[in-house]
């Protein structure tokens, strides 16, 4: 019967408690994480019709300012572990915190999210006449639930499900900066809380009318065969009166998703900005936009591959990358094709039609752009098996600063001989905010240079509030000339931290350097960490001007309009990297990299 009705089984989701605004009370003195607050969150989250919570305990707890990053290490170790399991995820956390715990998951988790991981938090507590917190927590319960969309998410102010992804409009967890209304391109989900009030009310009404007409029977035929029931009896009539009124409840999760809105430019699954986002759809989405191929294209191109044999799959993707280049919106022949064939490996649709072997896609790719068959592409086919869907868990924050433009330099020049970091980030404004020029007095200069000599990455990025780091000012232009840093275009430094210390672990590392060695003769390992590190968001370009964009790859032979590592293994980001500068420099692959990628 419940299934003739539309019901499917009930959605297990997963619930993690850290702290912050949402779960706090009021003590004397000052606002303090509150057990009995966290208690009455979750018992508003097990009321969504259809769920049902587990609990998952982390070591993060209390004030996110007392969480140190092996709490984020473990939070985020903690959660890929059930990416496989139930349907979705809730995570109390505090909004200062937010945006870099947001991020870490969603690196730690880009091969493996099926479900959505949604952050929950407020910018008043819950005990606060006004308070943000009661939509908010419904918003994060519903979505995790039953919204469209997989991988990490977060509640804004207000009831507004955005992702955490840098690489979209509007895509950032900063609460305090940033509103949604500055971003009127932006893609996000809401409930619609009219529709949500009908709906519960009209399930509220149908379980207390079934259950009321259930008791009745039941009673009756419990009396007529039983001349003194026990009250017992009794009570395991009223329970299974309770479970028929919920089982057979006439109101299908589908209901319950309809509640859900989508402000989104295209809601059909195919290769456009619209899948680029988390709320694009649920199930593996692809991490990459093929910006200027026409949505017909997209679509046609998609419906061949679920068609037609892996030679022409590869045809179809050797076609676009062609159509592109003639556009001169792609640099190179590897890294859209090879996030082109990720997404053909993990699409679950491509997979049930069992007609899609991405191994043979891959290798008659790359024989097709002049790998030699054999040991090159099967060890690279290996190991790219090895790495898919595997977690992304190997952070290494240490050693890892970030810098704000307006500070002094010369004090951070002096700390940084003392004791090398690992990565630097290096917060500016809208003009880069730096003092470059050698008769400036103090300036950077003497900082940039030593990190660059020392192969330690630094990152510019925007800053707090969301100013873009620009090459139309002349600081910003003066680095880009003399090649002093790396690039985040519109990432602020919470983004780029998890990305530096996911290549800062010692496997990374390693991987990396492994790499490099193999062409002792050539710089490329400069080049690889651009890759890797560089943003692919731009200031928008004056008519008539040279787009950053433009500037970035024609200068460094990068591509900038596909992020690896947030889609992604970071051995497979890596290796894509490395591939990419080799080939863009006109070099060989070693012949001894398959027995890197067989150690590794």
């Amino acid at each position: 019967m419940a299934n003739e009705r539309g019901i499917k089984k009930r959605r297990l989701i997963h619930h993690i408690a850290t702290g912050g605004t949402i779960g706090s009370g009021m003590t004397e003195n000052a606002r303090q994480t509150d057990s009995e607050a966290q208690k009455k969150n979750l018992g508003t989250l097990v009321s969504i019709p259809h769920t049902d919570y587990q609990s998952i305990d982390v070591l993060m707890g209390g004030d996110s300012s007392e969480h140190p990053r092996s709490h984020l290490i473990d939070l985020a170790k903690r959660t890929v572990a059930y990416a496989d399991e139930g349907h979705g995820m809730v995570i109390e956390h505090g909004t200062d915190t937010m945006n870099i715990a947001a991020a870490t998951l969603a690196l730690a988790g880009n091969e493996s999210w099926k479900y959505p991981v949604v952050f929950l938090g407020s910018m008043k507590g819950p005990d606060v006449e006004g308070s943000d917190a009661p939509i908010n927590i419904l918003t994060a319960g519903y979505f995790a639930a039953f919204g469209n969309a997989s991988g990490v998410l977060a509640v804004r102010p207000n009831g507004k499900i955005i992702t955490s992804r840098h690489d979209t409009p509007g895509g950032s967890v900063d609460w305090h900066g940033r509103g949604i209304q500055q971003a009127p391109d932006a893609y996000f989900a809401q409930i619609d809380l009219e529709k949500l009030l009908t709906t519960i009310n009209d399930y509220k009404h149908h379980n207390e009318t079934s259950m009321d007409r259930n008791i009745k029977e039941r009673l009756a035929g419990l009396y007529k065969h039983v001349k003194d029931p026990t009250h017992e009896q009794i009570a395991q009539v009223y329970e299974s009166a309770k479970r028929s009124a919920r089982t057979n409840f006439p109101y299908s999760i589908r209901n319950f998703e309809s509640i859900i809105e989508y402000q989104r430019r295209v809601n059909d699954g195919t290769l456009d900005t619209a899948d680029a986002i988390v709320v694009g759809g649920r199930g593996r989405v692809p991490t990459m936009s093929i910006l200027g191929l026409s949505r017909e294209h997209i679509t046609e191109f998609k419906d061949k591959s679920i068609r037609q044999d892996y030679s022409k799959i590869v045809e179809n993707i050797y076609d676009v990358i062609k159509f592109q280049d003639k556009r001169d919106r792609i640099v190179g022949t590897i890294i859209q094709p090879l996030a082109l064939i990720d997404n053909i490996q993990k699409s679950s649709l491509l997979r049930k039609e069992g007609k899609v072997e991405w191994d043979k896609v891959m290798s008659q790719y790359l024989n097709k752009i002049g790998f030699s068959v054999g040991d090159h592409t099967n060890s690279i086919i290996d190991f790219w098996e090895k790495y898919s869907g595997k977690p992304n868990t190997d952070f290494n924050f240490n050693d890892i600063i970030s810098i704000d433009g307006s500070s002094d330099p010369t004090w951070f020049y002096s700390a940084v001989e003392k004791n090398p970091p690992k990565g630097v980030i290096i917060k500016a404004t809208g003009a880069s905010g730096l003092r470059l020029r050698e008769g400036s007095g103090d300036n950077y200069l003497a900082l940039l240079k030593g990190l660059k000599d020392s192969n330690i990455p630094t990152v510019l990025t925007s800053g707090s509030r969301g100013e873009v780091t620009s090459l139309e000012y002349g600081p910003g232009f003066e680095l880009y000339e003399s090649d002093l840093c790396f690039f985040a275009g519109t990432m602020d430094s919470d983004l780029v931290q998890p990305r530096i210390a996911l290549l800062n672990s010692f496997e990374n590392r390693k991987f990396i350097s492994e790499l490099v060695d193999l062409h002792p003769e050539k710089d490329i390992e400069r080049n690889m960490y651009r890759q890797l590190l560089s943003g692919i968001h731009y200031r928008k370009p004056h008519e008539g001007e040279t787009p950053d964009r433009k500037r970035i790859e024609d200068k460094y032979g990068i591509e900038t309009r596909v992020d690896l590592l947030s889609g992604m293994h970071a051995k497979k980001a890596i290796l894509g990297a490395y591939l990419h500068t080799v080939l863009q420099s006109g070099m060989k692959v070693s012949e001894n990299l398959p027995n890197i990628l067989t150690r590794n």
